[in-house]
């Protein structure tokens, strides 16, 4: 049996929970809270407890059960505080700029990689190697970021780390 299935999560007051009933097999929590809404999907098998101030999962299949407590306990800190996320650019030479809607990376290359920004996700420079990314939803944040920094990782250069990584601490 999964221990984070077990763990009540609080409801912040600034929050409103929606249950839709969407098909025979799944139906939908929407989350709506001051950052935004969003939504998760989840199995009938599931029971989600909603009380006044917590919620509480309860299943008898032990594969999903911890793996939904983690997707709702995303969700509300998704739609109440929002992720952030830090983004560096470590080499000489090397600067990224950000203009309609579009980031634009200079890592070396014999051209500038440019990169669209998604509308959910939100981009704030402190210098020319150095952005904050912040999302409501992490998945669609890590995925971002995960996906610049297959431009050019920092963790394939060994000896003198150059390249962009990802940071939690701000």
């Amino acid at each position: 049996m999964s221990n984070i299935g077990k763990i009540k999560i609080h409801i912040p007051p600034s929050l409103t929970i929606n249950r839709i009933n969407f098909d025979l097999d799944f139906y939908t929590l929407k989350f709506v809270g001051p950052l935004g809404s969003i939504s998760v999907n989840i199995p009938n098998y599931i029971n989600t407890d909603i009380g006044s101030e917590t919620i509480s999962i309860n299943s008898n299949d032990s594969v999903m059960w911890g793996t939904t407590r983690n997707l709702i306990s995303q969700a509300i800190t998704g739609v109440t505080t929002g992720f952030t996320k830090k983004l560096e650019i470590i080499g000489i030479g090397y600067k990224v700029s950000f203009a309609n809607n579009l980031l634009t990376f200079n890592l070396g290359k014999s051209h500038p990689v440019v990169v669209p920004v998604s509308e959910n996700i939100k981009v704030n420079f402190l210098n020319s190697t150095t952005i904050t990314a912040s999302s409501i939803s992490n998945v669609a944040l890590s995925s971002f970021l995960h996906s610049i920094c297959q431009i050019k990782p920092a963790s394939k250069d060994h000896y003198k780390g150059k390249g962009i990584k990802i940071t939690t601490d701000l």
